[in-house]
């Protein structure tokens, strides 16, 4: 792969990382952050997070899913 491909692929990639980031610490402290590229073509990607609190992570977790099936 070509530097430019590559240097384009890195930037849209922190740019996707920073955007979530930004999304989930609103739900509490973030203590890992993992962004899953898999293979399969039915499924493009997965992003995993890891909260401080049982709490913060059911908070996201009903945040998101409201978000999801309420647009």
């Amino acid at each position: 792969m070509p530097r430019e491909e590559l240097t384009k692929a890195a930037a849209h990639f922190e740019e996707f990382y920073e955007e979530i980031f930004f999304e989930f610490i609103r739900y509490g402290e973030i203590l890992d952050l993992v962004v899953a590229d898999n293979i399969g073509e039915h499924m493009i990607g997965n992003v995993y997070c890891k909260f401080a609190t049982e709490e913060q992570a059911q908070g996201c977790y009903n945040a998101m899913n409201n978000k999801l099936y309420n647009g």
